[in-house]
This record gives C-alpha cells, sequence and structure tokens, in this order.
C-alpha cells in the first residue's frame, strides 16, 4: 500500500489567505491558522521567520492557532522559501500577546511542531499557556516556550497521550498552582536534551509537574526554577507525584523549593542515573525530598553544595531507596532518614557537617570513604568497610584527582559505567563515589604499518578518557630521523604546530569528547629493507607523565628466492 501523498503548506508574514489553499511557495498564506484549516492530516506546513499574532475562539477554546487534525509545522525557513529551516537565523514566532493560549492541539490527532517559539500565551484560570494538549499525542523539537502562563502549566499542559519534548527550551513561563514550565498528567512522555531555567510555580514543580503516567528525563537542564508557596511548596525543579519516572544524566541546579528544592518524590517509584544536583535550596530536602511509601534506585548521582534549613541534601520520608556509588559534597548535612529503609554502598561523604541521621528508619552503610564529617553518623546506622580519608576532589567538586581516597576502595554491586558513561572498573577494584577515576589515554597508530622508502605514512594520536574535566593536556613529538614532515597537521581541539621536525600541542580534554591529531610524513628514500621506524608522544598533565602507545612503520625486508637449476 503506497504511502498517502502528503502536502506541504506555506505560511509568510505579508501573504495572503483569501481563496488561497497555502500549496505554493510563491503564494504562501498570511496567517499559520488558515494554513491549519485547508490542509488535511498528514501535510506539514512550512513556517517563514517573522512574528504572528492573533488570537480566535473555536471550541470554546481561545488561542492563537487551533490544531484540528495532524499535521506537521515547522519554523525557521527563509522568506522566499528557497532553503532548508534555521530557527536560529529565521526565528519564527508565535505571540498570544497575553490575550488566549498560543497553541491548542484538539484531542485525537498527532501534531509534530518544531523550531518555532511560543510566547505571551495566557490561560487565566485555566492550563496551559504556552501549549495546551489533552487525549493527543505530540512530538516538539526545537521550541521555544517564553513568558506564558496559566493556573497549571505555564508553558505546556499534557494530559493523557505520548508525549516527546527534544532541544526545547521553557523559560521565564509561570504557574499559578503547578508547572511552571509544564504540567504533564497521565500518558507517556520522553523529554531529553531540554533546558528548564528560570520558570516559577505557586505550589507544586517550579519546571515540572509530573502526576502518574510514565516518565524518562534524560540529559535535561532544570536551573533556576522556583516554587514560591510557603510550607506546601514542593519541587524547585521536579515534583513527581504517582507516577514512575527514569531520570538519566540530568543536572538540577540553583531551584528552590520549601520541600525539594531540585526533586520531591511523593508516592512514586524512580530510578536515578548520572543525575547531578547543585546549589539546591529548600527548608527539607536541599537536593531532594523523597516521601511516603515511594522507592527509588540511585546510581551514580551526585549531591554536591545544596542547602537546607532543617533537613539534608537527601531527606526520606516512609521511602525505599538504594543508592549506589552516590557522593555527597559540600551538602552541610548528607541524608536524613524517618522511616523506611535506606541501603547505601560504595559511598563518598565529604565537607558536610553531617554524613547521616537516622530518626526512624533502617540504614546500612557498606564502603564508604568520609572526609572532612563533622558527625558522620547521628541514630543507628550499620556500616562495614568505611574508611577515613581524602576525596581530592578535582574543581567541579566531584571528579577524583590521581591521590583520592576513594580509588580502589570498592566493592562491585554490578555497575559497570560511572556518572559520565565511562567503563568501571579501572584498577584492581572499583572506585566509591559516582566517578571511576582514570588517567587520560593516549593513543598512537600509523598508517599503513608497512611501507616503501619514499612512501606517505599518517600518524595520528587520539588523546581521550579523563575522569577530570576540562584537564590540560601538552603533546611533543620528535619525529624520527627518519622521516620528514609533510603535513598538514590537523587536531580536533586545542591549538599545535610544527617546527623543525617537532610536533607540539596543547589543549582541554573533556570526559566525554575525545581530541585526535593527525600528521603526514614522508619515509627517507635510503631506508634499507627490515628498517623499523619507531615513534612515542612525550604527553603530559596535570596528573604527571601519560603513558603513550608506540607507532612503528616497517619497511619490508626482499626475499630471495633460491635458484633451482633443472636438466
Amino acid at each position: 500500500m503506497a504511502a498517502p501523498h502528503t502536502t506541504v503548506r506555506y505560511v509568510r508574514v505579508g501573504g495572503a489567505d483569501a481563496g488561497n489553499d497555502c500549496a505554493s511557495a510563491a503564494t504562501p498564506c498570511a496567517t499559520v491558522q488558515r494554513a491549519i484549516d485547508v490542509a488535511v492530516s498528514g501535510d506539514e506546513l512550512h513556517v517563514a521567520g517573522g512574528t504572528y499574532t492573533g488570537v480566535q475562539a473555536r471550541e470554546t477554546l481561545t488561542q492563537h492557532l487551533y490544531i484540528s487534525q495532524s499535521v506537521t509545522i515547522r519554523g525557521g525557513y527563509p522568506a522566499d522559501f528557497s532553503g532548508p529551516p534555521d530557527a536560529a537565523l529565521y526565528p519564527t514566532t508565535l505571540d498570544a500577546a497575553g490575550l488566549g493560549r498560543v497553541v491548542v492541539v484538539a484531542p485525537g490527532n498527532h501534531a509534530t511542531l518544531d523550531g518555532l517559539q511560543l510566547v505571551n500565551g495566557e490561560a487565566g484560570s485555566q492550563n496551559g499557556g504556552g501549549l495546551f494538549v489533552s487525549q493527543a499525542s505530540i512530538t516538539l523539537d526545537d521550541i521555544t516556550f517564553s513568558s506564558n502562563r496559566a493556573e497549571f502549566g505555564g508553558g505546556l499542559y499534557f494530559v493523557q497521550g505520548q508525549l516527546t519534548i527534544e532541544n526545547c527550551h521553557f523559560s521565564q513561563n509561570t504557574a499559578r498552582l503547578g508547572g511552571g514550565a509544564a504540567r504533564l498528567y497521565g500518558g507517556t512522555a520522553v523529554l531529553s536534551h531540554n533546558t528548564f531555567a528560570n520558570n516559577t510555580a505557586g505550589l507544586h514543580g517550579g519546571a515540572l509537574h509530573v502526576t502518574t503516567g510514565q516518565t524518562t528525563l534524560q540529559h535535561n537542564r532544570l536551573t533556576g526554577n522556583t516554587v514560591t508557596g510557603g510550607s506546601q511548596g514542593w519541587g524547585g525543579g521536579l515534583h513527581l507525584s504517582n507516577g514512575q519516572a527514569t531520570l538519566v544524566g540530568n543536572l538540577f541546579s540553583s531551584n528552590q523549593a520549601h520541600t525539594g528544592g531540585g526533586l520531591r518524590l511523593f508516592q512514586s517509584q524512580a530510578t536515578l542515573d548520572a543525575n547531578l544536583f547543585s546549589d539546591n535550596q529548600a527548608a527539607i530536602g536541599g537536593g531532594l525530598s523523597l516521601e511516603n511509601d515511594s522507592t527509588a534506585v540511585f546510581t551514580n548521582n551526585v549531591l554536591l553544595d545544596n542547602t537546607a534549613v532543617t533537613a539534608a541534601a537527601l531527606n526520606l520520608v516512609n521511602t525505599q531507596v538504594t543508592l549506589q556509588h552516590t557522593t555527597f559534597a559540600g551538602n552541610e548535612n548528607g541524608l536524613v532518614v524517618n522511616g523506611g529503609q535506606a541501603e547505601l554502598v560504595n559511598t563518598i561523604i565529604a565537607s558536610q557537617t553531617t554524613g547521616i541521621v537516622n530518626s526512624a528508619g533502617l540504614v546500612t552503610v557498606t564502603a564508604t570513604l568520609w572526609d572532612g564529617v563533622a558527625q558522620p553518623v547521628v541514630g543507628t546506622v550499620t556500616q562495614s568497610g568505611g574508611l577515613t580519608g581524602t576525596a581530592a576532589f578535582a574543581n567541579d567538586g566531584y571528579h577524583l584527582m590521581a591521590v583520592s581516597g576513594a580509588i580502589d576502595n570498592g566493592v562491585n554491586v554490578g555497575v559497570m559505567a560511572d556518572v559520565d558513561g565511562l567503563p568501571r572498573p579501572i584498577g584492581s577494584s572499583f572506585d566509591l563515589g559516582a566517578v571511576e577515576w582514570r588517567d587520560l589515554a593516549a593513543r598512537k597508530t600509523v598508517q599503513p604499518a608497512l611501507a616503501a622508502p619514499g612512501d606517505l605514512v599518517t600518524y595520528t594520536i587520539v588523546l581521550d578518557g579523563p575522569a577530570t574535566p576540562g584537564m590540560m593536556v601538552w603533546l611533543t613529538d620528535t619525529l624520527p630521523a627518519e622521516v620528514t614532515f609533510s603535513g598538514p597537521l590537523t587536531y580536533t581541539a586545542g591549538s599545535g604546530g610544527h617546527s623543525s621536525g617537532v610536533i607540539t600541542w596543547t589543549g582541554a580534554i573533556s570526559t566525554d569528547t575525545a581530541v585526535t591529531l593527525t600528521w603526514p610524513v614522508q619515509l627517507h628514500e635510503d631506508l634499507l629493507p627490515g628498517t623499523q621506524v619507531a615513534n612515542t608522544a612525550v604527553i603530559a598533565s596535570s596528573n604527571g607523565i601519560v603513558p603513550s602507545t608506540t607507532a612503528v612503520v616497517t619497511v619490508p625486508a626482499k626475499v630471495y628466492l633460491p635458484l633451482v637449476v633443472r636438466p
């Protein structure tokens, strides 16, 4: 069966709506709503850069756009539609000017929005100032939600359906009650690589308020979000209640609430892997508060410099929690347990007034490094394999340096990667905390490895894998006497050069991006058969000299077959 034909509809500020089916780039429509109205399910709308205003009432709702069928709307096109979309170069803004919502998706449809800015939506005492989606599915990519207001879900309100949000930006949105940036209720939601910054809610979820359903958050940044409402102000970054969530690689930073500065979990189940909670503030649970029959598994998470007035960075109330390879640092107080059960394995607790306070629960701790903790334990805590030493963090406050007492002092709990996704273990055993320490890896190769005199060969050096982000590296490579630099020298980061047979390079190496250097050389014409040309670079970092592999080119020896004389 052939796929249905998709018609592209075109919209540009200054176009014409009357009698126009919007199907020609030469004669586009003036409003996006006109293009939606003449479209059929499966059509795609291309919207040129510009600001689109105006609202209309449909189905008792007032909004800038009412999406009544399954369509794709892409912004960021040049005015003549001559090139591909570029939302940064040709910003496409849908502006409700405070007169209604920006976009509403009717039930039963699937919409895709890409490269648009949804601004100044106003839902009054209703929900979803920027975007309202109920019993529908929607995919959002590179959408900006800014200065939208509502009762719930200042930027976005979503209930029952399927939701995908990627590469989107939520800022300065406000909800009087819950979900300053977004309120998600039921359904299935996947949020990845989004930014939630400086959004505000009155009661729950300064950035996100999620209830029921299944939610996945991966590699999002939730920063500077606030819940303003007194003792019922919950979850500065995220408030999750009665739901299931998986959180991987997210940053919760500088969020504020009364309870759960970064995150509050209430009667929910969650898996948290490789998240960073830093500089969040609350009266209770500066980083996180997990409460009322919640269950959670923590792996490779970092709680750094969170502030709580009356409780710790992590507050547990009647919960069941397992924490594996967790780093607590600079939080004043680490963990408070009020009922339930907490099991900590391979933990670093450093630079805090208190480490663990057990008021009314069951707490077991295995393999812990204590560094600069005035009162490690208050209450009954069952401990084994603990040690006192120096955490020796890098400048970011949680990556390890070579002298750390956490190195090789953990136990195997089946966690085979660290917070950066790099493999564990390195060395004789597992490291404590979220990071597995490793030195920089330097691998040098040459192609081809067999070459004749006069041939060109290419050296490649790959530098990667340091556990310390931004590690400075200095490389010097004195070329062998048997070769002549041919050039050019190329490198993917940093700065380098060649002079008189010496390659030099310097730069910072991140934990997740390798740096590659390449340069060709020519073998001398007079090299004898069987000659091996060996070359090893000298590489230094802040941890000292880094071993590098040796690259060897071999000039094949000539083989003489025996002369056989036959009668």
